[in-house]
């Protein structure tokens, strides 16, 4: 087993100055990722010395953390991810690292710290590669191929916005009432007639023609305002993308709510 020496401990504290921990926290970490077939290698002492610290919630020692995580994010940049996402990248990170599952633990010290967090956020930044072109794809299902008058304007709008529209529109489904939302899944999902869910619900069918009407337009206005409001879109925008949307309704709404929002 490797042993830490005190002179370790001080190159340690020379490299993150600022950062105050016992020493007694640093061999006890250092103990623990010992006994393990291979061992923390002395060439990252110091390493291990800020993620003891780390996890102790040492604010110095977080802030150079924060640092090597950010540091690396021109890494990712061939990820075809935009600012938004890889700033994100990082403070999921951050997060994940010392919070949640707080993955600094996992931190065995046998290569260098910065090595280690390189793979850890390139799998979140993978996760994120393949979630954004889901998305994309998502786009194409809500509004589809923009032909027609001011077809040209509207695919420069579809582009400008791409992803973050069916974005808006899974908000808005999460944010229709359970009874809105069970009823547009039967109907636009499990493709139920007005007649088998008046038989359901045991009304008139047109009081279940009425409340679809109430939960479509329901969930057109959650999307507006969603759009308008997180897009920064202009009121003459949003209605030409609306009215793509209200017309394919029927093609995508079974899509979308087919996922649990």
């Amino acid at each position: 087993m490797s042993a830490l020496s005190p002179d370790l401990i001080d190159e340690a504290q020379r490299r993150w100055p600022g950062v105050e921990l016992p020493a007694a926290r640093v061999l006890e970490t250092w103990a623990r990722l010992s006994d393990t077939v291979d061992g923390p290698a002395i060439a990252h002492a110091s390493d291990v010395f800020l993620v003891t610290a780390c996890l102790e919630k040492n604010p110095v020692a977080l802030d150079y953390l924060a640092r090597l995580t950010r540091g690396l994010l021109p890494r990712f940049t061939g990820f075809g991810l935009g600012e938004a996402q890889l700033q994100g990248l990082a403070q999921d990170t951050l997060s994940a690292l010392v919070v949640g599952p707080q993955l600094l633990k996992r931190y065995s010290g046998r290569g260098s710290l910065e090595g280690w967090l390189l793979v850890v956020m390139s799998r979140r930044a993978l996760k994120l590669q393949e979630e954004s072109k889901a998305t994309v794809e998502l786009d194409d299902v809500l509004l589809g191929s923009l032909g027609g008058p001011g077809a040209p304007e509207l695919e420069m709008l579809k582009e400008r916005f791409r992803g973050s529209f069916s974005q808006a529109f899974r908000v808005a489904i999460g944010k229709l009432g359970s009874r809105r939302r069970n009823m547009l899944r039967q109907h636009y999902l499990d493709q139920l007639s007005l007649d088998e869910m008046s038989v359901l619900y045991r009304v008139h069918r047109s009081t279940v023609a009425r409340w679809l009407a109430d939960a479509r337009a329901a969930l057109l206005d959650e999307t507006r305002s969603e759009v308008s409001q997180k897009l920064g879109v202009d009121r003459h925008e949003v209605e030409s993308l609306m009215r793509v949307v209200s017309s394919r309704l029927d093609l995508s709404a079974g899509f979308f709510l087919s996922a649990p929002c």
